[in-house]
């Protein structure tokens, strides 16, 4: 803005110029205009200056403003940083919390799955007996659930044979460390309760805790081992004579437990020279066990006799040792105990003599029942064979059957029994080849088929096509085919049916011989294969009942089996025979039997009856035969007429059969005599069979008498 300022009376050119006078009014008027405006233009310079010292005054304050201002700029940068070190010392903080939060949160998970795992019943109580937490478990025990959180546990009952619960809980708050007790529920149940202290952070009780654990098992378990020992130290009582225990080097611990007057001997076998205290007989065969248990690290169990140090006398005594072992399989120890056993061997030998005396015994009333009987078997062949085919009528007919079938009973009979001495004594060999188990089988079947015609039974034969070869005893295998063909017949009725299958299995042949007979129950069956085992004993002429038993032993001989089935009474039975298969196949033999060429036959036995009777029936055979009543008419009787064929009875009183056939090879001109043992008693037991070139057991069929002529060469 520019502002000028003209003095009063002074004209412009314009005014001049124009020759106007000036008016005194519009002058005054002017001028005091002018005055005014001066007036207001120095009012303004005034209010200038002073707004020119206010905006000074006001630039001073506002420098002042603009120092604080930056000095509190400065301050809030500072609380700026200080507030940021703040904010991160407050995250950290933040972040450890949230993982002690976190770690809570896992350690109370991992709590509550402790508590759920271990399923027991745990129960925590603050310092006023209220609940604060408790497992479901608690429930069984005490009639709270997880609702009653707060409230005392004096409000509940309990199903606990215990009235100190709370006085075991103010112990515990009072300092104690902790309390165990066994406790009993209502039903019969034991627990082992543990009562401890519930710490809080200042390691003062804030309540207790109440542990349940279920021990009613460990309990009877106590029970039960407490009754095993005291039936164990009962039975050790009554038979040890001392219990012993040793390191795993076999050194002695500690003393060992004896017992009564008897345990001398084991007080002087439990010395470091024990075995000076067994006998000479025993001692090495003593070490040796005991030296091997050691090393082995297996039971030990040996018997031996053992000198008693007062009268002196040995007694026979049982050692039986076991290992203790570590969970590695180490051992650590053994203990170990002594009997007394000398009764019990002395009634064994005493018992085993008079079964040698029985065996014995039934070996000789065998033998002297078959010379009876072959002079009695030899007289029906005789009678049969001379007497027409219509001599059944006669008077005397039916007598002739009796006899024929009643002596074959008895003769099957005395070979039962003698074969189970022999069985026994293990005096019983075979003789095994290569036999057809068909050939057998119809052999068997021929034997017996006029008794199962008169049984009325039907017979059918199931065999296989292709020939089956086993490895047996051709004589032994005839004997076990009928004694369980035999059985069949003998508890099948009439009507019945008898099936005999053969079948490859492997490297083994079967016969199974099923019938439709009585059946048994599964008790029987067990029992069937046991020495006089009978399924019913009232039945006529059942026998001995050694007929199963003995086609058992002679089967286990043959490495065969034999097994027996049945679905019960009136079902019939099933019985299953097993045998190896022959290696090799040999020559098949025709089933009929020719006639076998007339020799010169000597039959030499001690008994009349038998040598005559055997004599006739070589002679119906178109046989020359003479018959020498001894061993030295025998001799006399070669001398005259040199025989082919000698007969020889084995047991004769002067001289027995195997002695003549001894003197008999020694003399000249008789290498090429053919020497036949005829005996009750088996050949290879006798160790006598290099002797003879064939041996008959009495009484002897034609059967047989003509296979042995006929294998004889020409």
């Amino acid at each position: 803005m520019l502002l000028t300022f003209l003095e009063a009376g002074e004209a412009t050119s314009e005014d001049t110029a124009d020759g106007e006078p000036e008016s005194s009014d519009v002058v005054y008027v002017l001028r005091d205009k002018l005055r005014q405006a001066e007036l207001r233009a120095e009012s303004m310079r005034d209010d200038y200056h002073l707004a020119n010292e206010d905006l000074r005054a006001a630039n001073e304050e506002l420098q002042s403003l603009n120092e604080e201002y930056r000095s509190t700029t400065e301050e809030l940068e500072t609380s700026k940083e200080e507030l940021q070190s703040i904010n991160e010392e407050l995250q950290t903080v933040n972040h450890e919390l949230k993982a002690k939060v976190e770690a809570l949160s896992q350690a109370n998970s991992d709590l509550e799955n402790l508590m759920a795992a271990a399923e027991l019943p745990v129960l925590f109580l603050d310092r006023d007996l209220c609940i604060k937490r408790l497992t479901p478990q608690v429930s069984e025990l005490f009639s709270t659930t997880t609702r009653d959180i707060g409230r005392p546990i004096g409000d509940f009952t309990h199903r606990l044979a215990y009235d100190r619960l709370f006085e075991d809980a103010r112990r515990v708050l009072a300092g104690e460390q902790h309390i165990e007790r066994e406790v009993q529920s209502n039903d019969g149940q034991t627990f082992l309760l543990r009562v401890s202290a519930y710490r809080v952070s200042n390691d003062s009780p804030g309540g207790v805790v109440l542990t349940f654990v279920d021990i009613s098992k460990l309990k009877r378990t106590e029970e039960e081992l407490r009754r095993s020992w005291e039936a164990f130290r009962a039975l050790i009582d009554v038979s040890a004579q001392a219990i012993w225990r040793t390191d795993a080097s076999g050194r002695y611990i500690g003393e060992p437990d004896l017992r009564d007057g008897r345990t001398e001997p084991a007080v002087e076998l439990l010395t470091t020279s024990w075995l000076e205290a067994v006998h000479d007989a025993d001692r090495a065969h003593a070490e040796s066990a005991w030296r091997a248990a050691l090393e082995s690290g297996e039971p030990m169990s040996i018997e031996m006799r053992v000198r008693h140090p007062l009268s002196e006398e040995y007694r026979w005594t049982t050692i039986r040792a076991v290992p203790l072992t570590m969970p590695d399989g180490n051992v650590r120890g053994w203990v170990g105990i002594h009997l007394d056993v000398d009764e019990y061997r002395t009634a064994e030998a005493v018992l085993r003599e008079a079964d040698h005396r029985k065996d014995e015994f039934l070996a000789l009333l065998g033998h002297e029942l078959r010379n009876p009987l072959a002079a009695i078997r030899s007289s029906v062949e005789i009678h049969n064979a001379t007497t027409a085919a219509d001599a059944s009528d006669a008077p005397d007919g039916a007598a002739w059957t009796i006899i024929d079938r009643q002596s074959g009973h008895m003769i099957r009979l005395i070979n039962d029994m003698l074969d189970m001495v022999r069985i026994d004594r293990g005096k019983l060999r075979l003789e095994r080849g290569s036999v057809s188990l068909s050939r057998c089988i119809r052999e068997v079947v021929a034997a017996m088929q006029s008794r199962i015609d008169a049984s009325g039974i039907e017979l059918e034969l199931d065999l296989t096509r292709e020939p089956l070869f086993v490895h047996a005893d051709a004589e032994r295998l005839v004997q076990i085919l009928g004694n369980v063909l035999r059985n069949a017949v003998d508890y099948t009725p009439a009507g019945g049916k008898i099936t005999i299958q053969t079948s490859l299995d492997a490297n083994q042949a079967s016969v199974l011989v099923r019938d439709t007979g009585i059946g048994m129950q599964p008790e029987q069956i067990e029992a069937l294969f046991e020495p006089y085992a009978q399924a019913d004993r009232g039945r006529p002429g059942a026998g001995l009942g050694l007929g199963l038993t003995l086609v058992r032993h002679l089967l286990e001989l043959h490495d065969g089996s034999i097994s027996a089935t049945s679905a019960g009474p009136g079902s019939g039975s099933n019985f299953l025979i097993t045998l190896p298969l022959a290696q090799a196949v040999s020559i098949i033999l025709p089933p009929k039997v020719a006639m076998p060429r007339a020799r010169r036959i000597l039959v030499v036995d001690d008994d009349a009856d038998v040598a005559d009777m055997f004599a006739q029936m070589l002679k119906l055979l178109g046989q020359e035969v003479e018959v020498a009543h001894g061993a030295r008419q025998a001799i006399e009787r070669c001398e005259a007429n040199p025989p082919e064929v000698v007969f020889i009875d084995l047991s004769m009183p002067d001289i027995d059969g195997s002695e003549l056939a001894r003197r008999l090879r020694a003399r000249p001109g008789f290498e090429r005599v053919y020497l036949i043992a005829l005996s009750g008693f088996s050949l290879s037991a006798r160790g006598d069979s290099h002797l003879f070139d064939r041996h008959l057991l009495k009484p002897a069929g034609t059967s047989s008498v003509v296979e042995v002529l006929n294998s004889l060469p020409s």
